[in-house]
């Protein structure tokens, strides 16, 4: 979430008070995704380019590289400037409208990968009421779903697998790949359930699930897609 941003009058009159703030609450000031150097303490700024009538991209800058402005044109930097977020951790079944059998079972709750696949950067949709949400249906076409009765866990996607790495776990989904921490217990944990749930959200900044009730809130927010991710 930004604390400071700079942001010209025309974003502010096309997103509405409560636009803003939802896109400002799934933004991470990482990186510039203009010259991909860190923004550091500067309020970033925050640019909206359209990518048709209902669709847009915001990105953060560096206020010296791109002013904040509403372009109607994709400009955003390269893939490598773009920062991703992980976490790793276990999460009981029931967080997922499941039971505790499986827990039960093998001795130890589900591993979770939480991973956010570009903090500087949302894709943002203006819906029938002419108010813009955040897009969270980015992987749907492969295989990931939304928390509720469409994401059966523990059935594994097609599109994706997770392999384990000398303290990291990889995630993978179609040509994608991310890596996370994982300490010896962690690991051990994805092999006794030969997988990991993948939990793909923009809620996900640093420093943002440093207690039990933050992945409660963060599972609360709805903008998360879900995929069981079967062990290599």
């Amino acid at each position: 979430m930004l604390s400071e941003v700079s942001v010209h009058n025309e974003i502010s009159r096309r997103l509405g008070d409560e636009g803003l703030s939802r896109v400002c609450s799934n933004l991470w000031a990482v990186d510039c995704q203009t010259c991909g150097r860190p923004l550091g303490g500067k309020a970033p700024a925050l640019c909206v380019d359209d990518l048709s009538d209902t669709a847009a991209i915001a990105t953060l800058h560096h206020q010296a590289c791109r002013p904040s402005s509403w372009g109607s044109e994709p400009s955003v930097g390269q893939e490598t400037q773009m920062t991703y977020l992980t976490h790793c951790i276990l999460l009981p079944d029931e967080y997922f409208g499941g039971t505790s059998d499986a827990a039960e079972r093998l001795g130890c709750a589900r591993p979770t990968f939480v991973l956010n696949t570009w903090a500087e950067g949302v894709a943002i949709e203006r819906d029938g009421a002419d108010r813009w949400q955040i897009v969270t249906y980015t992987y749907r076409h492969l295989g990931m779903r939304p928390l509720g009765a469409e994401h059966v866990i523990g059935r594994a996607i097609t599109a994706g697998f997770a392999t384990l790495q000398p303290g990291a776990v990889m995630a993978h989904l179609a040509d994608h790949a991310w890596s996370a921490p994982a300490e010896p217990w962690v690991a051990e944990c994805i092999e006794r359930y030969q997988g990991v749930t993948l939990c793909i959200t923009s809620a996900l900044g640093p420093g943002t699930l440093n207690t039990e009730y933050d992945l409660l809130v963060l599972l609360a927010d709805g903008g998360i897609e879900l995929g069981w991710l079967a062990l290599r």
